[in-house]
């Protein structure tokens, strides 16, 4: 319009007479495939039906799964924790409760407390805990007497010793 050339542009065919002019051939445009979302339009006034898509917000992270652990008897039993804590014990005569790790049944049982000692998974510390309940003949790890009501770390190979004299005694297996 205002008089300047423009460059690359082809002149306008010229209306042969008779032959009504035929509209230019516009190729449709491509249509956006499922992977890639079709440009949303800019917020603007000129738009005020658009909104902002809301902002993503990043993936909560995923909980850690704990490894599970068995306490190996030198007869070769195995004893499991099915769940992230439980008690480590055995039956009573008379009692009807049963603890999550029961030893009733192992040689020299009685030196075993029917609530001996609680083990759990601690998030925090990425590890199996001990902690002896107060119980009548103590619990050991590795040969050291453990405190009543005190967490300690489990790992893989340490040797649980329930009551004295090595008569009760695990490997603690993590896997």
């Amino acid at each position: 319009m205002c008089g300047k050339p423009l460059g690359n542009v082809l002149p306008a065919p010229e209306a042969s007479p008779g032959i009504p002019p035929q509209p230019p051939v516009v190729p449709p445009p491509p249509k956006p495939t499922p992977a890639q979302p079709s440009p949303s339009p800019i917020a603007s006034p000129y738009y005020p039906e658009y909104q902002a898509p809301p902002q993503s917000q990043p993936a909560p992270p995923q909980p850690v799964s704990r490894p599970s652990i068995r306490l190996i008897h030198p007869s070769g039993r195995e004893f499991y924790l099915k769940g992230d804590e439980g008690y480590i014990g055995r039956r009573g005569q008379n009692s009807t409760t049963v603890p999550d790790v029961d030893l009733t049944g192992l040689p020299h049982e009685g030196v075993v407390s029917r609530s001996h000692a609680r083990l759990y998974w601690d998030a925090v510390q990425n590890s199996y805990m001990i902690m002896d309940n107060s119980s009548r003949n103590g619990t050991f790890l590795n040969g050291s007497l453990l405190r009543p009501g005190m967490p300690y770390r489990l790992g893989h190979g340490v040797l649980l010793q329930l009551g004295q004299e090595g008569l009760v005694y695990f490997t603690v297996a993590i896997a």
